[in-house]
């Protein structure tokens, strides 16, 4: 049996094996990612999904103010996550590359950051405005077999305008993303599946895009960002409330779950660079799931 590490903490989560069988993962259960041979029953979900794996982080417990420079505390992290620190190149005119640094990733004040940090300060006054010395930060699980499944995350986004904000599953051959712009006002979240679908305009087509209106401010407070994924459609929630469905080019082949803060340029989309390091706050991550290498067992 695999110990938990002391900052991965369990929440007390209701769960039914069947129809009869009923239990609590509970705090200190002494498992990081618990399989149950009949699988647990989400009673939050339409109808009533039964997934093979819970998996819950909390944040807030043990970790105030905790550099991810300690050894312990990366080790730790490392177990399950691993880091982004690679550069993704420019896509579009106008764009710069978006350089994600293991650096940009902190545990402070009972929660994950994910930062996104600008220094002007090497560059010209001409390249700043193109490209800019900015760093970006990002998580993805360890684990690529993840297919179908609730994800959910308690979130506290920046203020600041010019980056983008992501809770996504990732395949090279698909995605299903919840995004949020900081230049959009006001707030809205961006439903997403890849590849998606465009109208004969140029825009993102309805049936693999939304455009959701939050109606609060996503930096006042902490609030939950969730999409469930089926093999027939990705349902999306904010705060417990569907907000949006769609059903087409749901990805089937299993991959990681990420987040990831970033900014690129793009006058189109995530504008930027932002006037001052801009960090995205994760208090907690649950995952119902299914696992392929499980199901297979």
């Amino acid at each position: 049996m695999n110990r938990v590490p002391l900052w991965i903490q369990w929440f007390t989560l209701l769960v039914f094996c069947n129809s009869t069988l009923q239990g609590q993962l509970t705090a200190n259960s002494g498992q990081r990612d618990v399989l149950c041979d009949c699988g647990y029953h989400d009673p939050s979900t339409n109808d009533q999904a039964v997934w093979a794996n819970a998996w819950i982080i909390d944040f807030g417990n043990s970790m105030n103010d905790v550099s991810l420079s300690t050894p312990t505390s990366m080790s730790h992290l490392k177990k399950d996550f691993f880091m982004a620190n690679y550069e993704i190149p420019a896509k579009y005119k106008d764009s710069y590359s978006r350089h994600f640094s293991a650096n940009n990733v902190k545990i402070q004040n009972e929660a994950l950051h994910l930062v996104v940090t600008v220094d002007n300060t090497t560059l010209s006054p001409e390249m700043q405005q193109k490209h800019s010395a900015t760093r970006c930060g990002a998580i993805g699980t360890k684990r690529q077999d993840i297919l179908y499944g609730s994800f959910r995350s308690l979130m506290r986004l920046t203020s600041s305008s010019g980056t983008v904000q992501s809770m996504y599953f990732f395949h090279p051959g698909g995605e299903i993303d919840i995004e949020i712009l900081g230049a959009v006002t006001p707030p809205q979240s961006y439903f997403a599946i890849h590849p998606g679908l465009q109208e004969p305009n140029g825009r993102a087509s309805a049936l693999t895009h939304d455009n959701h209106h939050l109606g609060f401010d996503p930096s006042s407070g902490f609030h939950e960002y969730r999409f469930d994924w089926y093999p027939d459609r990705a349902e999306f929630y904010i705060d417990g409330h569907l907000a949006q469905t769609l059903t087409t080019n749901i990805p089937q082949t299993p991959g990681r779950f990420m987040f990831s803060h970033w900014s690129d340029g793009n006058p189109k989309f995530s504008h930027g660079p932002p006037a001052n390091d801009a960090s995205m706050e994760i208090k907690s991550i649950v995952a119902l799931s299914i696992h392929l290498l499980d199901r297979i067992k």
